[in-house]
């Protein structure tokens, strides 16, 4: 079979067999998406297939649940069942599944990344099944109105506003929307870009940093058939701010990739702002992932004010 080859939910192997996740389930993830609308991040197949390379998602399916394992190391968990009517049954399943088939001693880590719809629902039922449900404040999205980010108004986004007027006063730049009408060519070029941005930032010294590289790098590859979307600054002919993005429900996007180049103030501010005002069009929010419990990067998140953190959460075997 090749890689690209759409296959069906009930092509995937039953559980406790697995699947490296590919190409060929894009189909299968559009969709459920239509009937399952993700809320969380992690949940888009652009998300799932990006990160593979890292974390060697592989698929399963337990009655009508899809079953995401991740593996990295000798660790082995599980992201939340998919699609299910059944949450509870796919999570024992899980749990039993790790329990009897890798060694791990109670409490162990069985579902991660949780979102609080599913989490509550097992939360109810925890205690009887010898699990425990706690919340991931690092793996929390921000969520934000984009007219909020598009007009900047108000004493809150003084600074922002003042560093990407900044910009636009100082700076001669161009905003080049990427989409289904973009060139292989530039694609190519965002590749270049990302590429020296990881120079800069000496990306094979951190794990997070290389792993991110290697997501980046897959998106820009598939960035067509995973029908991304997003937009690039150029300044004295070279690309020096790239994001990528794509929809996540109907009403909300996700930016997976907003990347500058150091040293040039407002730089981000205008990336955002360009993006929003120009290719946000059609949605009312913007999700911009999660902060990893990285302080730099949880300040900068909460200081364009989300209206709501999207929660996540852990269930853990007691």
């Amino acid at each position: 079979m090749n890689d690209d080859t759409p296959v069906s939910f009930d092509a995937v192997p039953a559980f406790p067999d697995f699947e490296p996740i590919g190409l060929r389930h894009r189909v299968m993830f559009a969709s459920r998406a239509v009937v399952f609308p993700p809320v969380c991040s992690e949940y888009t197949f652009t998300n799932l297939f990006a990160w593979t390379k890292t974390y060697d998602y592989r698929l399963s399916r337990l009655n009508d649940a899809l079953i995401i394992r991740k593996g990295r190391g000798n660790a082995i968990s599980f992201l939340q069942p998919l699609w299910t009517g059944d949450p509870l049954a796919a999570v024992l399943g899980c749990r039993d599944f790790l329990r009897d088939s890798t060694e791990v001693s109670q409490p162990f880590l069985v579902i991660e990344r949780c979102c609080k719809d599913l989490a509550e629902t097992i939360q109810q039922e925890a205690d009887a099944f010898g699990l425990a449900v706690r919340p991931d404040r690092d793996d929390f999205d921000y969520l934000y109105e984009i007219q909020d980010l598009i007009a900047l108004s108000g004493r809150r986004y003084h600074k922002k506003k003042h560093h990407l007027n900044a910009f636009i006063k100082t700076y001669e730049y161009e905003y080049i929307s990427l989409g289904s009408h973009t060139r292989n060519e530039l694609i190519q070029e965002c590749q270049v870009f990302a590429d020296r941005w990881c120079n800069e930032k000496e990306c094979e010294k951190d794990l997070s940093l290389s792993s991110e590289e290697c997501a980046v790098s897959r998106m820009l590859a598939f960035f067509h058939v995973l029908g991304l979307k997003g937009g690039v600054i150029r300044m004295n002919g070279e690309i020096v701010a790239l994001t990528l993005a794509e929809a996540l429900n109907p009403d909300t996007l996700v930016i997976h990739v907003e990347k500058a180049v150091a040293g040039v103030p407002g730089l981000y501010q205008a990336i955002n702002w360009e993006f929003l005002r120009r290719d946000g069009v059609g949605y009312r929010y913007v999700n911009r992932e999660q902060d990893l419990g990285v302080d730099g990067l949880r300040q900068a998140k909460l200081s364009y004010h989300p209206v709501k953190l999207v929660e996540k959460y852990d269930i853990f075997s007691q």
